[in-house]
């Protein structure tokens, strides 16, 4: 499976899984895609602000920025450990 954002393509009807449900869930298979997806973008950015810190441009606002990034993927990870696991 691609990974990619989560879309409404992507979700299932609740009353496939429960009768009588009227909310929609995503499989956990597309979960996983859509964190992982988001991970990598997150990375992408990280690498962007280490360039500009290597490249002496703004030193001290990207390096904000790339701390920002790691908090950001390991809060991400804490709260889809479940998901990425599987």
């Amino acid at each position: 499976m691609k990974s990619g954002p989560l879309t409404k393509e992507k979700k299932i009807k609740g009353e496939d899984l429960i009768p009588l449900a009227e909310e929609s869930y995503f499989n956990s298979k597309h979960v996983k895609s859509a964190v992982e997806w988001l991970l990598k973008e997150i990375e992408n950015e990280e690498r962007y602000a280490l360039k500009m810190i290597e490249k002496k441009h703004r030193t001290n606002y990207f390096s904000g920025v790339r701390n920002a990034f790691i908090v950001a993927k390991c809060l991400i990870k804490k709260a889809f450990e479940g998901v990425l696991r599987e």
